[in-house]
């Protein structure tokens, strides 16, 4: 497998998120895929799927200034958690 720096998949350079390499491009393929197999024959495909982790789950990190230290926090507001297939 090759690797290149500066791609959506790739060799990432700090401080870069890796975040939006898995799950965020995982989002956005998921759609044309299926609406792809669709095409393919009646009864292929599924549903139009939900976001995997869609910005109501975001991870907000950094260092807190009054404090000076690093915190995280995670927000979670409901997700559909991706597509299921017509017998689920």
């Amino acid at each position: 497998m090759l690797l290149r720096e500066g791609c959506i998949v790739g060799i990432p350079r700090h401080p870069t998120s890796l975040l939006g390499a898995t799950t965020n491009l995982a989002d956005r393929v998921a759609n044309p895929v299926q609406c792809a197999i669709a095409e393919i024959s009646d009864g292929a495909g599924l549903a139009e799927c939900g976001a995997i982790i869609p910005p109501c789950s975001a991870v907000v990190s950094g260092v807190h200034p009054a404090a000076n230290r690093p915190f995280v926090n995670q927000i979670f507001l409901g997700l559909s958690g991706g597509a299921a297939a017509a017998g689920c």
